[in-house]
């Protein structure tokens, strides 16, 4: 009978402890994306480097898709440059 009473109160309160529990979730995921941000662009900028010069890949990943700013992406292209993981196409 009590157990019922607890139910009947709890009830409205359901999609409320759901949508509290999906924006933790969220929150998680966000934090673990901007922890791996580096990774992820530097992982987007290899595999777009063959079929794209460096301006249009900033305008893809900058411009476009906002996965990092204007200065971390030529720093970004910097580091794979001097790794050597792009080459400089000098005319």
């Amino acid at each position: 009978m009590i157990e019922n009473k607890i139910l009947k109160l709890q009830s409205p309160k359901i999609p409320v402890i759901i949508k509290k529990s999906q924006g933790l979730i969220e929150t998680q995921l966000i934090n673990r994306v901007r922890r791996n941000k580096k990774a992820i662009v530097v992982a987007e900028i290899s595999k777009l480097k063959d079929s794209m010069s460096v301006i249009e890949m900033f305008d893809e990943i900058v411009l476009i898709k906002g996965l990092c700013s204007k200065a971390s992406y030529y720093r970004y292209v910097a580091s794979l440059k001097k790794s050597n993981e792009i080459k400089v196409k000098q005319y």
